[in-house]
């Protein structure tokens, strides 16, 4: 009974200290000399997991910058020679199920078979918006002779070997679609 009564006149404190202080206005002087408010929680789960890296003014966790990967010029990595593991060669035409491909990419490498194949097929490569990976490339200038070919076409020198594995391709020249991987 006493507990009942102890909770009865806390409510009533509560409520009318909350509502003579709704009533008086909120200046900044009058701000600064008031508790801060309390908050109650009532089950749930702890948020501090998705604050964790953020340790704004705390120093208790840093998040670590971006490296720094400035390009030369649009497209060209400074770090060249890009190598793979992947050759040239024949590659079996086959389907492919791959929704989620944004957009078509080629593999192609700095060799004769690639840029003939890369001449030979670059309109079609232009219709379809392909992306080409060179996935074998010694220098900047040979980059360079490989985008002279086809200089609508974004080439990007890039290792292409996690790729290749996932979708089970050893040889370029080779175009991947959504539904097809051809020569």
């Amino acid at each position: 009974m006493k507990r009942l009564f102890l909770l009865l006149v806390s409510c009533i404190t509560t409520t009318s200290v909350t509502i003579a202080t709704a009533k008086t206005p909120q200046t900044p002087e009058r701000l600064k000399t008031m508790d801060p408010p309390l908050v109650i929680q009532r089950g749930g789960v702890s948020a501090l997991r998705y604050y964790d890296s953020l340790s704004v003014d705390s120093g208790e966790k840093t998040v670590k910058p971006l490296p720094d990967i400035r390009l030369q010029k649009p497209g060209q990595f400074s770090a060249f020679p890009v190598t793979s593991q992947l050759m040239p060669g024949a590659v079996q035409p086959r389907t492919l199920s791959a929704s989620g491909l944004v957009q078509p990419i080629f593999m192609i490498g700095y060799d004769k078979i690639s840029a003939q194949w890369l001449s030979e097929r670059s309109s079609i490569l232009r219709q379809l918006n392909a992306l080409g990976l060179v996935v074998n490339v010694p220098t900047a200038a040979a980059m360079a002779e490989l985008q002279a070919i086809a200089p609508d076409l974004m080439l990007q020198p890039v290792p292409g070997d996690d790729l290749a594995k996932q979708i089970g391709v050893k040889h370029y020249p080779v175009l991947i679609t959504k539904t097809s991987i051809e020569q």
